[in-house]
């Protein structure tokens, strides 16, 4: 299903990172933003583009 190891370590600081790589100051400026986006696929995922 999911590969538990994206989760391990500070994965609270690798959300703001990649919230932040995609040019968004908070993890709630994204969400408004983009809505359909489940934020567990942030931590899962590299950024491919909106």
């Amino acid at each position: 299903m999911t590969d538990r190891r994206s989760w391990e370590g500070n994965w609270v600081a690798r959300l703001y990172e990649r919230v932040h790589e995609r040019g968004y100051d908070s993890l709630t400026a994204f969400a408004d933003a983009r809505p359909t986006m489940p934020l567990h696929l942030l931590n899962l995922t590299r950024w491919r583009g909106p």
